[in-house]
């Protein structure tokens, strides 16, 4: 059976070498910093042999020493990221979004944060979708919306055991029920050997605010998780 992480802090989740994020928190007078730092991953995800749920971790820091314990995003965890969001003590609410990758030493907040892109260069990037126990009647279920216009530029997937066949279709933001055009012309099938990849060529055009719906058009096996990765360009 496998175990169930709740991404706790290092030397508590059993089987998992964790990533230790350490930093020293300041205020703009210089002086050391007491507050705290709400984590949560962006999606449920597969880490050896281990399911890693996304929970919410709160590491609290007193006199600026911070420092958590995180399950690395490379590897079982590709295609997650943390979301950070910071508060110090008599101070403003700032967020930043985290990439952990594995390492016996302690790393710094400077290594994990992922830039701030803002306008259309928001898109370029990525979106994931994790689905546990998929069944057929998932389809039209979930549904990507990015507020900018932007490309698809290719769909890759994975499955814990069996097969999952997907595709996705862009609807109109007026008619989010009402099926609209495949992304894929040929069905993806996501299985548990390697990653079913699928390049675009020419990509799909995607209009901001427009609903990007997956279709589970077949279940074969009764994987426990089907993880499935959009990469994005912007147009």
């Amino acid at each position: 059976m496998k175990a169930i992480l709740l991404l706790l802090a290092a030397g508590l989740a059993v089987g998992q070498t964790l990533t230790t994020v350490t930093e020293t928190v300041v205020g703009p007078d210089g002086q050391p910093a007491s507050g705290q730092a709400a984590i949560h991953l962006t999606g449920a995800c597969q880490s050896a042999s281990d399911y890693v749920g996304p929970k919410t971790v709160t590491a609290l820091f007193t006199a600026g020493a911070f420092s958590v314990g995180l399950v690395p995003n490379a590897g079982g965890c590709t295609n997650t990221s943390y979301a950070v969001r910071w508060q110090v003590a008599g101070g403003q609410i700032w967020t930043e979004n985290w990439v952990v990758p594995p390492s016996a030493t302690p790393v710094s907040v400077d290594t994990v944060r992922l830039p701030v892109l803002t306008g259309p260069n928001w898109t370029r990037g990525s979106f994931s979708l994790n689905i546990t126990m998929p069944l057929t009647s998932d389809d039209g279920l979930f549904q990507y919306v990015d507020a900018f216009p932007y490309n698809i530029a290719s769909v890759s997937c994975s499955t814990d055991v069996g097969s999952v066949t997907i595709n996705f279709d862009v609807r109109s933001a007026a008619a989010p029920n009402t099926a609209g055009t495949n992304v894929l012309a040929t069905a993806l099938v996501c299985g548990a050997t390697g990653t079913a990849n699928s390049a675009l060529s020419p990509v799909v055009s995607v209009p901001g605010g427009a609903p990007v719906n997956l279709q589970v058009l077949a279940v074969s096996g009764s994987p426990d998780v089907v993880r499935i990765f959009v990469q994005k360009s912007a147009q």
